[in-house]
């Protein structure tokens, strides 16, 4: 595995890194359209989810477009279990709700959960005198998201692709992130959850690329894997510690 010792900066994605979207709500909305599941079913089935949409995303999809997000949605609902999906027609269920989740409105007020272990593991690495960036594919409320969760102190910046004009994997996104904070590429790790996305990208610009994977749902990935930022700190703190 890639030793971390070096890193000064660590670059971190918003959305199924350090915060979620309200499977509760979510789940609401499919009974709505006559799909019952629990939040913990449907979580459990986005996470396994994101290695076929960032392959839907490397035939040159956007994160940030709808046709992405009834693909997200359908691949996360045939992931279900079977007792749960048997006999209801996915894509129909998929339509209905798009309407009820589309009327919460930006992004943040879908993706408003923080993630557990989240600000333990960004008071960890911070602790260690890492700078934490967040380099997040956005329609321009990356910020308010962390905001609303309470962990926008706990980051150095903020960098949001439509603030920025460039969309990861776009390595100008990475770039622009580097000369913004000042790190240095060779020092940097960006960890985030989508494969052709965060670490294609942050490859394409010079920066380590390594992925959030809970559980074990990218497996053969050629980079490093994380359970979550807290896996992370601990890893760079063990590498410190036998670097010395």
């Amino acid at each position: 595995m890639t030793h971390l010792a070096h890193l000064k900066t660590i670059f971190l994605d918003a959305g199924n890194t350090l915060i979620t979207m309200d499977y509760e709500r979510i789940c609401m909305d499919l009974a709505q359209s006559g799909l019952t599941c629990t939040p913990e079913e449907f979580g459990r089935a986005e996470a396994a989810a994101r290695p076929r949409v960032s392959h839907w995303l490397n035939d040159g999809g956007s994160t940030e477009v709808r046709d992405t997000f009834v693909f997200y949605l359908l691949t996360a609902l045939q992931g279900l279990p079977e007792p749960v999906r048997n006999g209801h027609d996915l894509e129909a269920v998929v339509h209905k709700s798009l309407p009820l989740l589309q009327a919460h409105g930006r992004n943040h007020e879908l993706w408003c959960r923080p993630i557990a272990g989240v600000p333990e593991g960004l008071t960890a690495l911070r602790d260690m005198g890492l700078q934490c960036i967040v380099v997040s594919n956005s329609d321009g409320t990356a910020r308010k998201s962390l905001e609303a969760v309470g962990i926008d102190h706990m980051v150095d910046d903020v960098v949001d692709s439509h603030l920025a004009g460039f969309e990861k994997p776009d390595p100008r996104l990475f770039t622009y992130a580097l000369e913004r904070t000042g790190a240095a590429a060779e020092t940097t790790l960006h960890i985030g959850d989508l494969y052709h996305v965060d670490v294609a990208g942050a490859r394409a610009a010079g920066v380590i690329g390594a992925l959030v994977d809970p559980f074990d749902d990218w497996t053969g990935a050629d980079c490093p894997r994380f359970h979550d930022i807290g896996d992370l700190a601990e890893k760079i703190h063990r590498d410190r510690a036998t670097a010395k």
